[in-house]
């Protein structure tokens, strides 16, 4: 967020870090704890995401979600 002035879910902070980790947004996957910052903010950049829901927040049932990080594992 300090390197391109804004703050998540800007699709700049998502650019900048696939443009520093070398890699393509379709070909990463945002695993994020906040649903608005970064999995809407994953979404807009063309990133695979998975919510990591472990507040049991309530989120749209078309949304990728995991309660417990041992769940992972199944979608990778």
């Amino acid at each position: 967020s300090e390197e391109v002035g804004v703050k998540k879910p800007n699709v700049l902070v998502f650019e900048k870090a696939l443009d520093k980790a070398g890699v393509l947004a379709q070909k990463s996957i945002m695993i994020g704890d906040t649903f608005e910052a970064d999995i809407l903010g994953a979404q807009r950049a063309g990133m695979q995401h998975i919510f990591y829901n472990y507040r049991n927040d309530k989120i749209p049932q078309e949304y990728r979600a995991i309660f417990h990080l041992s769940e992972l594992k199944q979608h990778l």
